[in-house]
């Protein structure tokens, strides 16, 4: 028989010899996103290779490529963030040359954004990169698989906010009845 103190294990330690149980997280929906969401973002800022930029950066840029003059409301908005997370992120991309507010000329309190002609450049060639990124994706899993789980993460951030909360169900299932 095996010493009792051979064979238990303190606070904080690992049985080395196998790996966690993780079955029921691999199960939920947002483990599943978040682990996803991290291997994404690792092949993503693989391939933009090392610009420097943070995702949301790229995001900020990327929207102001396509929507020039856009507030700085709507863009804190578009983004999903509060107005004052955004300030320091303009002021980076303000810093480094990429971007710069103008006062909007209908609202004096309000600020809009713009793209310099470096930060058109530089946004141009880091969404080559991306869609590269995208398109190796999509290749992956092919352009029904890609496509389906796009329409799904948009249904999911549409819809899910509200979903699972206490008595929601009950209702639901009572308005289908």
């Amino acid at each position: 028989m095996e010493d009792a103190e051979n064979t238990t294990l303190s606070f904080g330690e690992a049985k080395p010899d196998r790996s966690p149980d993780l079955s029921y997280l691999e199960a939920t929906l947002g483990y599943r996103m978040k682990r996803a969401l991290v291997e994404l973002y690792r092949g993503i800022y693989e391939s933009l290779g090392d610009d420097g930029l943070t995702l949301v950066q790229f995001s900020v840029l990327s929207i102001a490529r396509d929507n020039p003059g856009i507030a700085q409301s709507e863009l804190a908005s578009a983004l999903g963030v509060e107005r004052p997370r955004l300030v320091p992120i303009i002021d980076a991309l303000e810093k480094r040359g990429l971007a710069e507010r103008c006062q909007n000329p209908e609202d004096r309190r309000g600020r809009m954004i713009y793209l310099t002609r470096e930060g058109t450049f530089r946004i141009d060639r880091l969404k080559l990169k991306f869609d590269s990124h995208q398109d190796s994706l999509r290749d992956e899993m092919g352009e029904a698989a890609f496509s389906r789980l796009l329409e799904a993460l948009a249904w999911i951030s549409e819809n899910a906010a509200g979903m699972g909360r206490p008595g929601e169900r009950a209702q639901d299932a009572a308005d289908v009845s």
